[in-house]
Formats: structure tokens, C-alpha cells, sequence
């Protein structure tokens, strides 16, 4: 009679182990088909929300009306600042925010097209000198087809106090005024 409950405990036990280990394994594959499908359609159904207090990455309604409207392809050339301007900390903070608000620009607007002019891509810098002459470090440059050979072109320098208001010795940036001058060309 302890043989037979011996055995009857090991007999279960091993049911119960396998049992769970088949649990285990169901969950863990339910898991990664709810992450997979999540991943899809978050891939299909792009959303995203700013939660930060300033609203640092988000784009105005107006802005966001005007890059749907887009009739004319739009190209933003933009020209980065030398190591002359490394005195003014702020502006690493400034360019960061440029990059962001002309890469949403693309995702609103297949119009819009956006050039880091930079000694890696020279071809930027050939394109926007056949429309500037002289371009500066730490500028802006929008440029917009009106058909053949006519263009509306608008350079702007990315200058405190105008720009942005930041402080340049601790490098923090206060305002930040990017989108209504872009929005203003």
C-alpha cells in the first residue's frame, strides 16, 4: 500500500511537471504572438503622442494643416554650425530640436524633403549653393519649386534671441521658436 502511493505521488508529479512546462510554453507563445501582432500594427497604425510638459515634439494644427495642404515640393537644407560657435552650449539642445521638427515635417508631408549639409554629404552642399551663393554655418535654407526654373527661397540664421532663448555657458534651452520661423518661410 506505500508502494502504491509512492507511486501514485511520482506518477503525478511528473504529470504536474510536464503540465506546467506545457503551461509555460502555451503562455510564452501567446505572449509573443500578442507582442508580434502589437508590433504590426503599431508598424501599420503609426501614432505618436507627446507627453512632455513644453510639447517639445509636437507639431501645431497649423502646421500640421499647411504640411497636408503642400502643393510644391519643399526642401530644407540645413547647415549646422562650425566649432566656432562651441561657446554657446545651447545650440547643441537647438539643432536637436531642428532635426526632430524637420524629420516630423517628412512624416506629415511626402513634399517636404530634408538635407544635413555636412563634410560627409557634399552632395547638399552642391545643391544648395546652385540656389545660394554663400551659405553660412548655423543657418536654415528653405527652398520651393514653383516649376522650371523659378524658386522661392528663404535662408534663416539660427540666432538667440530670435531662434531660441537658452543659456550659453550651462547650455540650457529656455524657448525655443523653431517651428514659427519655418513656419513663417
Amino acid at each position: 500500500m506505500v508502494e502504491d502511493k509512492k507511486a501514485e505521488r511520482d506518477l503525478w508529479g511528473t504529470r504536474g511537471r510536464t503540465s506546467n512546462w506545457i503551461q509555460f510554453l502555451l503562455i510564452t507563445f501567446l505572449l509573443l504572438v500578442i507582442l508580434g501582432g502589437a508590433n504590426v500594427l503599431a508598424r501599420r497604425y503609426y501614432v505618436r503622442r507627446d507627453f512632455t510638459s513644453e510639447r517639445s515634439f509636437e507639431l501645431d494644427d497649423i502646421t500640421l494643416r499647411r504640411l497636408k495642404a503642400l502643393d510644391r515640393d519643399v526642401t530644407i537644407f540645413l547647415v549646422p554650425p562650425g566649432p566656432e560657435a562651441a561657446s554657446d552650449r545651447s545650440l547643441t539642445s537647438v539643432w536637436q530640436k531642428i532635426q526632430i521638427m524637420c524629420e516630423e515635417f517628412k512624416k506629415w508631408s511626402p513634399r517636404v524633403k530634408v538635407l544635413m549639409v555636412t563634410e560627409a554629404n557634399p552632395s547638399a552642399l552642391q545643391d544648395l549653393q546652385t540656389h545660394f551663393e554663400q551659405p553660412t554655418l548655423n543657418s536654415i535654407y528653405m527652398v520651393c519649386g514653383h516649376g522650371g526654373d523659378k524658386f522661392a527661397k528663404k535662408g534663416i540664421a539660427v540666432a538667440p534671441g530670435s531662434f531660441y532663448e537658452g543659456d550659453p555657458a550651462s547650455g540650457k534651452l529656455e524657448n525655443f521658436f523653431g517651428e514659427r520661423w519655418l513656419l513663417a518661410g
